[in-house]
């Protein structure tokens, strides 16, 4: 057994690492802690077959019996691996619904599934900023179709606001309001083994495990019986059979809306809050999953209360970051912090959630334990500019 990564993820590593299972990464950035992997590339995903063998060693090529991908950009890249090595691929149609925004929303609009308003624009079509206000409203918002944690992302006020953006690459979205947050599943021989709803509490800085959706507790679970029975329909319909989702909703004043789902393991360090809310290590349970191997059997509801903290002080210069010694001292409950700038450094204007410069996993007993100790870590922790 040999399992080339692509999309490096340091959880997945570690993961192959204990379970001793020889690995290789390709990754598009710098790889950082993956001493363990037997090889490591870094540039762009394989476009055709030469390139890909290539540029695996080729002491490792003909050893490569699984592909795992670990990232967005990397899912469907993965899959065309699969196939130019003979090895079992995963449905190309449900991989392109999970990475392609414009595909997604067009197929599960025909699925009665209820979506925001949204336009995605004919190929070859010029954008209309009368036609597009009309269906929307203003503003709008333009969003990469093959992106996720809002890069790229546009808000259209005028006519003008348009040229940054082409018919090929976007699709359209009304602004909507409302609390936002996502299912994560693991599926083994097409039936899900585990799922656990995540809170969006500030969109892309906090997210919660478990997820509280109302303040009355019969409202909560309606809406959380209402999110697995849509989970459970879009891994039906996209015929998904092994692995990982992460589906993304939102509870508006209409109701529940589907945002999206993609079959990879999900960003904002939830991985590792996941890890911290249950006691079990997820990244282990994705490769038993993805590689065919036992796994230990896991709780099916949380023991602690977690948050995820992601870090982005906006752009500057960073003129001091406060102590993270005493940070700890004082917050027993912060179980990790990290923080990748100092005084003196330039901080670019932050393009996605993946963009960050730290973050925090916070760990309490109950909701109302979490609550206060991030109240608690936002009066003593900041990132101050000048």
């Amino acid at each position: 057994m040999f399992v080339l990564v692509l999309g490096h993820r340091r959880g997945l590593a570690k993961a192959l690492s204990k379970f001793e299972v020889p690995f290789g990464i390709w990754n598009t950035k710098d790889i950082h802690n993956a001493k363990a992997s037997l090889f490591s590339i870094q540039q762009d995903f394989p476009l055709s077959k030469n390139i890909f063998l290539n540029s695996i060693p080729k002491e490792y090529l003909d050893k490569i019996s699984h592909v795992l991908a670990g990232s967005e950009e990397s899912v469907v890249h993965a899959n065309k691996i699969r196939s130019w090595l003979g090895l079992p691929t995963k449905c190309h149609r449900t991989l392109l619904l999970s990475v392609d925004k414009g595909h997604s929303k067009l197929f599960w609009s025909k699925k009665s599934v209820t979506q925001t308003k949204f336009y995605v624009p004919p190929h070859g079509s010029e954008l209309c900023f009368q036609t597009l206000s009309s269906k929307l409203g203003v503003p709008f918002l333009a969003k990469l179709r093959r992106s996720s944690g809002g890069r790229g992302q546009i808000k259209i006020h005028q006519e003008s606001d348009l040229s940054a953006c082409n018919s090929e690459d976007y699709l359209f979205e009304e602004i909507y309001t409302g609390s936002e947050g996502s299912i994560e599943s693991f599926v083994k021989d097409g039936k899900i083994l585990f799922t656990n709803h995540t809170q969006y509490e500030v969109l892309g800085k906090e997210n919660h495990i478990p997820g509280s959706f109302s303040q009355t507790d019969a409202i909560h679970e309606k809406k959380i019986k209402e999110t697995l029975a849509l989970n459970a329909y879009v891994i039906e319909q996209l015929s998904i059979k092994d692995g990982m989702t992460h589906l993304e909703f939102i509870y508006s004043e209409n109701g529940l809306l589907f945002g999206e789902v993609a079959c990879r393991p999900p960003g904002g360090y939830l991985m590792e809050a996941l890890e911290l809310s249950y006691n079990y290590n997820f990244w282990e349970f994705l490769v038993n999953c993805e590689l065919g191997l036992p796994h230990e059997d896991f709780p099916q509801e949380p023991s602690h209360h977690c948050a995820s903290l992601i870090f982005h002080p906006g752009k500057g210069t960073v003129h001091k970051v406060s102590d993270l010694s005493e940070l700890r001292l004082a917050i027993p409950q912060i179980k990790k912090i990290r923080v990748k700038v100092q005084s003196g450094d330039l901080v670019e204007k932050r393009k996605g959630v993946g963009n960050d410069v730290g973050h925090a996993l916070i760990q309490a007993s109950s909701k109302e334990e979490l609550k206060q100790t991030i109240q608690q870590f936002k009066s003593l922790f900041s990132i101050e500019m000048s």
